[in-house]
Order: C-alpha cells, then structure tokens, then sequence
C-alpha cells in the first residue's frame, strides 16, 4: 500500500496558509505563480484576489461573472469566474501533484473594484470545494505548530 502524501502547511498569526503553485492557461501569459492560499473550511471555493489577477495579467473585466453573491468576512461581493485553473502542491519529498479546479473565483474587493483595500487584501482561499473534490484531509496541531493537508 503506499503512503500517504502530505503537503506543508504553515501556522502564521492570520491562520494557516500553503504556498502552492497557481497556472491559469487562459492567462495572456500562462505562467506559473507561486501563491499563497489561507486554507479556510468556512470558504466554498477557491478564491483568489484581485491583485493575484494583476500579477497574472488578467482582465477582470473579461471574465464571466459568478452566477451567485459570494458572502465574505466583509459582507457579500461579487465574483468572477476562470476556467481551467491548475494549483501544484509540494509533498515532503519536494515532488508537485498536479489538481485541476474545475473553476476559480476571482473575489472583488468590498472596497471596489480597483480601489486599493484599507488595510489588508482579501486572502486568496483554498476552500472546501477542494478538499471534497480529491479526498483531501486537513490536519493541524497548534499545541506542536503542524499543519498538513494529506491525500
């Protein structure tokens, strides 16, 4: 039987965060991100933020709009929407696994679109819909500083 993957996870004063590789083909230049994501149960989706599309280059204004309200921490906010997004995760013995999303939401700040946040960006998220899609667990042990997500 093999073992059981398991992928890094940060404890930090904001919450619990992974760094995972983020590749958008429909990009204008498909690149491959390193971006952080602050793993969130309460969260359906996997969000990320408006200044995530800047760094990749993406038209906010071109994509579709998400076909329901998005309730953030700082109330409801539009969405939109990008198809055929890849996150890769490290394991532990530094080699990536590849999962496709069936979509990725691009979150509009509750500020405004384009209007810089008052103090802090919403986080991009790793939402449930992830976990649930590939079977994944999400262990954390604060008494000893450890989080992982394990296939």
């Amino acid at each position: 039987m093999a073992a059981e993957r398991r992928f890094l996870a940060e404890i930090g004063e904001r919450g619990v965060f992974i760094t995972c590789g983020l590749a958008v083909p429909s990009a204008p230049k498909t690149l491959l991100r390193s971006v952080n994501f602050l793993i969130d149960t309460g969260a359906s989706d996997v969000s990320i933020n408006e200044i995530e599309t800047e760094k990749l280059e993406i038209d906010i204004d071109a994509l579709p709009r998400f076909e329901r309200t998005v309730m953030t921490l700082g109330g409801p906010a539009p969405a939109f929407k990008i198809d055929g997004a890849v996150l890769f995760l490290l394991d532990v013995e530094n080699k990536a696994q590849e999962f496709a999303l069936q979509q990725l939401l691009v979150i509009e700040e509750p500020t405004g679109r384009k209007k810089k946040p008052v103090n802090f960006p919403m986080p991009n998220l790793l939402g449930r819909s992830f976990f649930l899609r590939y079977g994944l667990k999400f262990h954390i042990d604060f008494s000893k500083r450890e989080a992982y997500i394990q296939e």
